[in-house]
């Protein structure tokens, strides 16, 4: 399997872990521990941890070619579970940590006052299908989203800011990795952020936090991308 970026920030070399095969192929796969901790919570560092103890299961599954040809539809199924999967692992984590009424910072402008009543697979699957990006995307919008949280710990992801963060995370990652994105009026409406004005000053704010650091080394993102090909082969 070999992961390239469409953009010419990125390149990562063959992953030797993963066994080369067509899309078509079928391979039995030992996927023990892959993904889910035993606990059901995990911190950024419990994810990124290849050794890990976690829940044992055994699985037989479709090797996932990273340079996919399958049809749109499976690409966007398999990026929404394995996105799905690990931010809410991380909003389960911080449920007891992060609380709305202890944010007073800067930070609270990503904060919705009470839970969205989309769930978050269906926001996720949105966003992804909107947002016409390339998987690459994806992973460097994780790695955003890691570095908040480490330069600002009450933007550990929650159910009242992962909506606004991954939107936001994922716009400014497209603009990196993409020679062509979408605007950001799109982004406002494909995540439901109220209007554009907003948006720009979530994508501004975001971006002063991260010390405008977005460049994304391919050690880097090598480890994010093992971890969404983890999240998306764990059931």
């Amino acid at each position: 399997m070999q992961a390239t970026t469409s953009g010419p920030h990125v390149s990562v070399s063959p992953n030797p872990e993963w066994p080369n095969s067509s899309p078509e192929s079928i391979r039995s796969v030992d996927l023990r521990g892959l993904f889910v901790p035993a606990s059901g919570k995990a911190t950024w560092t419990d994810l990124l941890d290849e050794n890990c103890p976690r829940e044992t299961r055994h699985l037989k599954l479709e090797v996932i070619q990273w340079e996919s040809t399958k049809p749109e539809s499976e690409e966007v199924s398999s990026t929404v579970r394995a996105l799905t999967k690990i931010l809410s692992t991380l909003c389960t984590s911080n449920e007891d940590r992060i609380k709305l009424e202890n944010v007073r910072d800067v930070t609270r402008m990503f904060f919705s006052v009470r839970k969205p009543g989309i769930p978050l697979n269906t926001y996720v699957k949105r966003l992804v299908k909107h947002s016409r990006c390339s998987r690459s995307v994806f992973i460097v919008a994780l790695i955003y989203l890691q570095r908040l949280e480490a330069a600002w710990p009450t933007l550990g992801a929650t159910e009242l800011n992962i909506h606004r963060l991954l939107t936001t995370c994922i716009m400014i990652a497209a603009k990196f990795v993409e020679d062509v994105h979408l605007n950001n009026l799109h982004f406002a409406r494909a995540g439901g952020v109220s209007n554009v004005v907003e948006m720009n000053r979530l994508e501004a704010t975001a971006l002063a936090l991260l010390k405008f650091q977005t460049f994304v080394s391919s050690e880097e993102y090598e480890r994010y991308e093992k971890l969404l090909i983890r999240a998306g082969l764990a059931i």
